[in-house]
């Protein structure tokens, strides 16, 4: 993308995104899988089989679907399945991975349950016990092949069906002091019924009954992140008459509650990192005696990289006491705050990094007042498409930069998904005759496997691609002549595998430039926009919609940090004429910070109206310009 040649004392200088893709390549490792025919199981009951990895790479590992169990035990990989309770076979594939070896795949495949075979399980089928008020609930996942399943439980159980396999169920508050035995029984066809055991304690009737309340008397409301300051709230404990003696209270951070609130309420809240709540007094509270309420604080840090924008989060509260003498009144033993930060985004940003220069970590540090994080994606830029001249078809080569941040994903590209913001790695020819836009049917569908099993393995979010640096393909049938059909069929051929085997959301994205133009075709009868994400416009233009595609795919603006190429104040009319990115290519922090913050500081007031925080920490290489060295730690600016 860097198409910028320079003259520096009579030696002439290749730009970055040039030359740093292309680095001498390594030794291919070597990797074999005994055996590598499919494993087939039976529907229940099934004994363990073992398969041999053979390689020179110094590790190795296996990914596999949910439902196939594996476990490494040194050179042996243990496989089996769970039992399969539906009426329908099912298949998978083991991808067994080491080094930059080809990875190897080995099929499963799971038989139906028998048709005249019942089959059911609960799960968790332990005893429950219920304290006699403010109870939370249980949720039991029911599997069967049945058509149906039924349960029966005791009148003083409260139970219900949600979201077709999970039972709820709680108990009543216990008006007696005498503890209350049953059972849970589930049933479907001719399976053998699921009995679970179910007790609740005695209520002492002599005491006295305690609720809790936020600072306005309620039971807790929608709070905004506005800005990064502590957020203090008030929680009160109150008695329905005064005792004589002191009473001891603890509040909890009850994060079993969610799923309950959830489903009592139809919401899919996520929770609020437990770490980012504390209370007064360590949660400790003492009602004093002949006193009828006494008051504390929760105290909400929103200064965290790991609020996503957009997102609600819910903050359970509940009490909990060791006295005989009180009974929590189960109606208002909680209180549940609803919190979400200020930043509404409808435009977002994407940021390609040059990733032999920069650490992608510093994408952490920019952030809009209310610690919404300013970018929304980053492009490992690049790996690249390379072919393989002894076994004549295309591999994906990273280059030592690209490489180390994929071994060390945990270290250097989780953060960034923790937080929000999308890991796509960056797609770019690299001077051989592979080239993206020049693969056959068969090449694209090859390559484009390859492309997904990258993005399972290392756990990104998609493919960036960018049509530059191929030379002229040779005669393979696995590449054809250069055009805009070949390239929107690896296009389509990457969205389609990256759905069938990576069970999180996943997106395919373009660069405007060669044959990844607005000539990209429909293929097989889908448009372009059909299997294409975002797409953003060479330096200094906007993204063209694709068929089937909006401006809300499409980048406002394309701006070249290290070459000032590109309107940064195209962010003030980016909602107005409805775009849905911005993107920003080759920042470095390390050599041109306030340049990069200017930009930001623009993007932040056109695009959302809000200030950028200014960043505090740099994260480094440890050399610049050196391969693949790169540094975690956090460095105070």
């Amino acid at each position: 993308m860097n198409k910028v040649l320079k003259l520096l004392t009579g030696v002439l200088v290749i730009p970055a995104a040039i030359t740093s893709c292309k680095e001498e390549e390594p030794a291919m490792n070597t990797l074999e899988v005994t055996p590598s025919s499919p494993l087939e199981f039976a529907a229940l009951d099934n004994e363990d089989k073992v398969l041999i990895v053979t390689t020179d790479a110094s590790s190795w590992e296996a990914d596999a679907p949910e439902w196939v169990l594996t476990t490494v035990e040194g050179d042996r990989l243990v496989v089996n399945v769970r039992d399969n309770v539906s009426s329908e076979s099912r298949t998978g594939r083991i991808t067994v991975s080491a080094g930059n070896a080809e990875p190897v795949h080995v099929s499963v495949i799971q038989n139906e349950a028998e048709e005249d075979v019942d089959i059911l399980s609960v799960t968790p089928d332990d005893p429950i016990s219920f304290n006699a008020s403010g109870n939370a609930g249980v949720s039991l996942e029911v599997s069967t092949n049945a058509g149906d399943w039924a349960f029966d439980v005791p009148e003083w159980i409260t139970a219900s069906k949600h979201d077709g396999n999970i039972l709820f169920v709680n108990a009543d508050d216990n008006p007696s002091e005498q503890q209350r035995i049953g059972r849970i029984t589930v049933s479907a066809g001719e399976a053998e019924p699921v009995v679970i055991n179910v007790m609740q304690s005695g209520r002492n009737l002599s005491a006295v009954t305690a609720g809790i309340a936020d600072g306005d008397g309620g039971d807790g409301s929608a709070l905004v992140i506005e800005k990064l300051d502590l957020m203090p709230q008030k929680l009160t404990v109150s008695l329905d008459k005064a005792l004589e003696e002191d009473v001891s209270f603890e509040f909890v951070y009850d994060k079993e509650y969610l799923s309950q609130y959830n489903y009592l309420n139809g919401t899919d809240y996520l929770l609020y990192p437990e770490d980012l709540i504390s209370f007064g007094e360590d949660g400790r509270l003492t009602i004093s005696s002949g006193q009828t309420d006494a008051e504390t604080e929760i105290i909400i840090d929103p200064d965290s990289r790991s609020l996503r924008n957009g997102v609600s989060y819910l903050i359970p509260v509940t009490v909990r006491t060791s006295s005989k003498s009180v009974n929590l009144d189960s109606d208002a033993m909680r209180v549940n705050w609803v919190i979400s930060r200020k930043c509404v985004k409808d435009t977002k940003t994407i940021l390609y990094f040059e990733v032999n220069d920069v650490n992608p970590l510093n994408a952490l540090e920019y952030r809009l007042e209310d610690g919404t994080m300013f970018f929304d994606a980053v492009v490992l830029f690049s790996a690249n498409i390379n072919w393989d001249y002894q076994n004549g078809r295309p591999y994906l080569y990273n280059n030592p930069s690209v490489q180390a941040l994929l071994d060390e994903t945990d270290t250097y590209l989780q953060p960034l998904r923790e937080a929000g913001i999308k890991v796509y790695l960056g797609q770019l020819g690299n001077h051989d005759c592979a080239g993206l836009c020049q693969l056959s049917k068969t090449g694209a569908k090859y390559y484009a496997q390859i492309l997904a099993d990258a993005v399972k393995r290392y756990k990104l979010d998609g493919v960036s691609f960018d049509d530059e640096y191929s030379s002229s393909p040779i005669s393979s049938e696995y590449l054809t002549s250069p055009s805009p059909e070949a390239g929107a069929r690896l296009l389509y051929e990457t969205k389609l595998a990256m759905k069938e085997i990576v069970p999180w959301d996943t997106d395919v994205q373009v660069y405007q430039l060669g044959n990844f133009d607005t000539r990209i075709s429909s293929v097989d009868g889908h448009r372009p926009g059909e299997f294409v994400d975002i797409v953003v416009g060479d330096y200094g233009r906007a993204g063209v919609p694709l068929n089937g595609m909006t401006k809300a795919s499409c980048s406002v603006m394309s701006v070249e940090l290290n070459l000032d190429r590109g309107d940064i104040s195209a962010a003030y009319r980016a909602e107005a004429e409805g775009y849905g990115w911005m993107m920003y290519f080759s920042f470095d922090p390390v050599k041109k910070l306030s340049g990069g913050v200017n930009a930001f500081t623009v993007g932040a007031q056109g695009l959302w109206g809000m200030k950028l925080l200014e960043p505090t920490g740099i994260y480094k290489k440890k050399e610049a310009g050196e391969k693949g060295a790169f540094d975690p730690v956090r460095y105070e600016l």
